[in-house]
């Protein structure tokens, strides 16, 4: 177990080059710029599932910037997102991410809405030093600074004509079931927040 030892500030690199080689194939604002706030845990994300307790352990305030890079089709566009974390209230640590995925327009016939999804690395640069695993058990955590990344985003409109969402987000980050390590879980974290589309 382990990973490779990179500064996390390289991770906004391909965001840059992927803005210079965006298309404006899809209608409407493809860049945009939030934050967003909420409680963050240390426990499994399969055993909040399992055990349907959240068991929040500290909080989390994510600022995040992504972009369309082209479209797909019926509605759904190819897209970036880098973005930074900083948790607190329990153990204080930073993540740098960066992730590639899809943007799904009105999804469902839910108009002025927005559903995204990213995945990529991410860097943490003091890890949290337990995790809660099945049961409730509790456990020195592996420490990885190098782990996966995912998030799922939910953003509508808050008028018919605002370049202002409101959001519902999830981020959460492991060792992508061994890809970055095959013992890591580090959580994840549930906020609310606005973005600004331009």
């Amino acid at each position: 177990m382990g990973g490779v030892r990179k500064s996390g500030c390289l991770g906004i690199l391909p965001l840059l080059c992927a803005c210079g080689m965006a298309t404006p194939a899809a209608a409407g604002r493809p860049w945009s710029v939030e934050a967003y706030f909420g409680p963050s845990t240390y426990k499994f994300i399969g055993a909040v599932f399992e055990s349907g307790r959240y068991q929040a352990s500290g909080a989390m305030l994510g600022i995040a910037g992504d972009g369309r890079l082209f479209y797909v089709g019926e509605g759904v566009s190819i897209a970036a997102e880098a973005e930074i974390t900083e948790y607190g209230f329990g153990h204080l640590n930073t993540t740098f991410a960066f992730g590639l995925g899809f943007q799904a327009q009105n999804p469902f016939g839910l108009s002025h809405s927005r559903i995204s999804i990213y995945t990529g690395p991410s860097y943490s640069l003091d890890p949290p030093h337990i995790a809660i695993g099945y049961g409730g058990v509790v456990y020195p955590a592996a420490r990885v600074k190098f782990l996966n990344y995912v998030t799922l985003e939910y953003a509508r409109a808050l008028s018919d004509t605002s370049p202002w969402d409101g959001v519902i987000k999830v981020y959460h980050r492991s060792g992508a079931f061994g890809l970055y390590s095959s013992h890591d879980d580090d959580g994840l974290s549930v906020g609310l927040g606005v973005k600004y589309r331009f």
